[in-house]
């Protein structure tokens, strides 16, 4: 199905406003220890998982921030429409795949995680969102993110932004997996 530019965007503001919602929903009420409980030593725990989003963002944002300023402008019913190796790649990231994977050496969260790393989070989804609405009116198809994982790749800019919020999605699944009441 091709969106223009502009539902894209608007659906991925959606999505990542519901990756909030989901969150509130899941630390609300747990205490610190809870948040870091690893349920097996090489397991992560629900901070583990926001510190992995923390990393992933800290080194995505500032090269879609590049690409978003670089992008030519173009009008807001323009179709987006994503490539092959883009649908594929985001797919790996979706959270209704089960693909096993470690996470690259850059975005793997520190020894220790800590528990505000939720609170923290919010923070740095305060930013996508400003790169969301930043990107309203430009050309997400022509404008290139790098990916920080391999040189390989590059993203369009609307598939780096549909990257993010898909691989937030698959992390705080995982974390929603971890609660235990």
């Amino acid at each position: 199905m091709t969106q223009s530019s502009k539902q894209f965007l608007e659906g991925l503001e959606q999505s990542a406003n519901e990756v909030v919602r989901r969150t509130r929903e899941l630390v609300g009420g747990l205490t610190p220890e809870e948040l870091l409980r690893r349920p097996a030593p090489d397991r992560w725990s629900i901070a583990d998982c926001y510190e992995h989003l923390i990393r992933s963002s800290e080194v995505y944002h500032p090269l879609i921030r590049r690409a978003v300023e670089e992008a030519s402008a173009a009008p807001p019913d323009q179709p987006f429409r994503k490539t092959w190796p883009a649908r594929f790649f985001i797919s790996m990231a979706d959270d209704r795949v089960r693909v096993k994977a470690k996470a690259p050496r850059a975005f793997v969260p520190p020894a220790q995680a800590r528990p505000d790393a939720p609170e923290r989070f919010y923070q740095i989804q305060q930013e996508y969102l400003e790169i969301l609405r930043a990107a309203a009116g430009k050309d997400l198809s022509s404008a290139r993110v790098p990916s920080p994982a391999t040189r390989l790749l590059k993203l369009s800019l609307g598939a780096a932004l549909e990257l993010l919020v898909r691989h937030q999605q698959r992390h705080v699944k995982q974390a929603e997996a971890l609660r235990v009441d």
